[in-house]
């Protein structure tokens, strides 16, 4: 199969070649189709958010960020320039050389964090691993390897780059086999912290260009089967010849449009909504989803989180404020409801029956927690009374959480309900109610 795939690229680069130069339009038609394809789907499949539409617009060079990241549009516009550079080289026109892979890596990349962008155009830092289609760890290259490793294979390819030019009669090996084979080591090494599919593209197509071949292109439909060849590859011992094939084929299938547009056959895409909306969905995959409001999801966060939280509220109040007043009162409702003569336990028996498939509480809106002290202890002074709440508010899509007393109106945690409630905020809260009431003592006492 492999054999035949070879022979049937070099009939039909025999058949382009005889066209001879391409006539302008029908090169920068073919040109910018291939530049298109590389720059959407080389970037897209690795999680880029771009649509097609705005690749086009980067391509152009109109950067018009709306609700995009910038590093994806930085990225794109730089992985841009690289091909147009990259499809202005001639037949044996690159050797590649560790340096030239850098500054490659620095045009393709782009990251704000100030750590992550010291790495780029840098081999790694530190070792990676990714988790495959079985959900298996693969890693790859130690630190320590890569310099040694990325030399040898360059060494390799050059050599065969050198034989391949002077006489293709005499190659045991096939560029495309070469341009596979490359591909398939560059990721066994991975010697970026970051980027390394798309590097391993270009530098593919590189060889293939250098050989006098046109780019292969792994489009979304191809992205599963991609990745699933090159990680039997890499973990399970699996047939190199396969992943050829794939890359011969899809080599067939560009020099089938070349020839399409050579006698002037339409090769542009019939519809990209498709691919439009794919890539708008994309964008969400990246962030959690937002669980709805559940008597289920309510009832974790309080076993979970507010339960500490209404027991520390109670402990830290009355460990600065119990002695000071001649009696306490505790408020607990949930939904605003009779809160009984033991509040704590009637919200503990609500909070447990939101599970109660024969009885459940109603549905979930609010809980509400206090802490009265009533009668200030002192001759010096009228009796007075101070007052505390802790208020638990449930949303569709959130919480929120607002105290009393507090040191301006808008304070509040507004989180989704995966989230609990930390140690920091919980902190945060009770010391700053805390401080607010003792703030109001401070104030009834020197009037």
């Amino acid at each position: 199969m492999l054999e035949f795939d070879l022979n049937k690229i070099e009939e039909l680069q025999k058949e382009i070649d005889r066209y001879g130069e391409f006539p302008k339009e029908v090169k920068d038609k073919i040109y910018y189709k291939l530049r298109l394809d590389w720059n959407y789907y080389s970037n897209s499949i690795e999680g880029g958010t771009l649509t097609r539409e705005e690749t086009r617009s980067v391509m152009s060079g109109v950067l018009n960020l709306k609700n995009k990241s910038n590093k994806d549009f930085r990225e794109m516009d730089g992985h841009n320039r690289l091909v147009i550079d990259l499809f202005k080289l001639s037949k044996g026109e690159m050797r590649l050389a560790e340096g030239r892979i850098k500054d490659f890596h620095k045009q393709i990349m782009f990251d704000e964090d100030p750590e992550k962008d010291e790495q780029i155009g840098e081999w790694k830092e530190h070792n990676n691993e990714v988790i495959n289609y079985r959900n298996e760890k693969i890693t790859f290259a130690k630190v320590n390897e890569v310099p040694d490793l990325m030399h040898d294979l360059l060494n390799k390819l050059n050599a065969y780059l050198d034989h391949y030019l002077k006489n293709p009669a005499k190659v045991e090996k096939h560029p495309v086999e070469v341009a596979a084979d490359f591909h398939v080591d560059f990721l066994t090494i991975h010697p970026f912290y970051d980027g390394n599919g798309r590097m391993a593209r270009i530098l593919s197509n590189l060889i293939l260009i250098a050989c006098g071949f046109p780019i292969f292109i792994i489009s979304k439909d191809d992205k599963d089967a991609y990745n699933q060849l090159l990680s039997d590859i890499q973990a399970y011992g699996g047939d190199r010849n396969q992943f050829i094939e794939f890359v011969a084929e899809r080599v067939m299938k560009t020099q089938e449009m070349i020839l399409l547009a050579l006698n002037g056959g339409d090769i542009e895409e019939e519809d990209d909504l498709d691919k439009e909306i794919e890539l708008f969905k994309n964008q969400f995959k990246k962030e959690e989803r937002l669980l709805v409001k559940s008597r289920e999801h309510v009832f974790n966060l309080y076993n979970n989180s507010f339960k500490k939280l209404i027991n520390e509220f109670y402990k830290t109040l009355d460990k600065d404020f119990y002695e000071l007043f001649v009696k306490s009162e505790t408020h607990a409702y949930y939904n605003n409801g009779y809160s009984g003569n033991d509040p704590m336990k009637n919200l503990i028996f609500n909070m447990a029956s939101l599970l109660d498939e024969e009885n459940p509480s109603s549905d979930p809106k609010s809980i509400s927690v206090g802490r009265t002290y009533n009668g200030f202890n002192s001759r010096k002074t009228s009796k007075f009374s101070a007052h505390a709440n802790l208020d638990f508010q449930f949303n569709e899509f959130n919480y929120e959480i607002t105290w009393r007393p507090h040191s301006r109106e808008d304070m509040k945690v507004i989180k989704h309900y995966d989230e609990m409630i930390n140690k920091d905020e919980q902190n945060s809260i009770l010391r700053d109610i805390k401080k607010n009431l003792f703030e109001q003592i401070k104030q009834r006492t020197s009037n």
